[in-house]
């Protein structure tokens, strides 16, 4: 199995990507006759989140490591997009973060150049993978072990 065979389709950065993490094989006559299952463990350096200016704030301020990529910002910024400081945020979930840019945030401004940024810090850049070599050799022993 090469790389498309777990490659999925990222429309944020119009590419199809590897998302690492354990996959299942399923082998079988069709899908309701399942014969043989095994698990590979799929090593990507590329995000499984993936964000653009189009996300919405609501994907921004859930993601652990947005307040470290806020960070260049200024405070007034930093604390418009903290719930704990902004009772008024959950209102804005909805609405795309590029949309921020250019806007007076309380005595700050989100500028397009730090959308950018902060956007480039969340999504990573690296598109390595290594699939596991042994892969075929586990699904060759697995189909061996079931004729047993």
């Amino acid at each position: 199995m090469d790389r498309r065979a777990f490659e999925c389709y990222t429309p944020a950065l119009h590419k199809w990507v590897v998302e690492g993490g354990e996959y299942e094989i399923l082998v079988g006559r069709s899908s309701r006759e399942i014969l043989l299952t095994a698990s590979i463990m799929v090593d990507s350096a590329e995000a499984v989140k993936r964000f653009s200016p189009q996300a919405q704030v609501g994907h921004f301020v859930k993601e652990p490591q947005f307040k470290e990529a806020l960070s260049t910002a200024s405070k007034a910024v930093q604390e418009f997009f903290d719930p704990d400081k902004n009772p008024i945020l959950p209102l804005g979930l909805a609405i795309p973060f590029g949309q921020f840019g250019d806007a007076d945030l309380g005595q700050g401004k989100l500028n397009q150049e730090l959308i950018q940024n902060v956007v480039s810090r969340l999504n990573v850049k690296d598109n390595s993978l290594e699939l596991p070599s042994k892969l075929v050799q586990q699904v060759v022993s697995t189909l061996n072990e079931g004729k047993e």
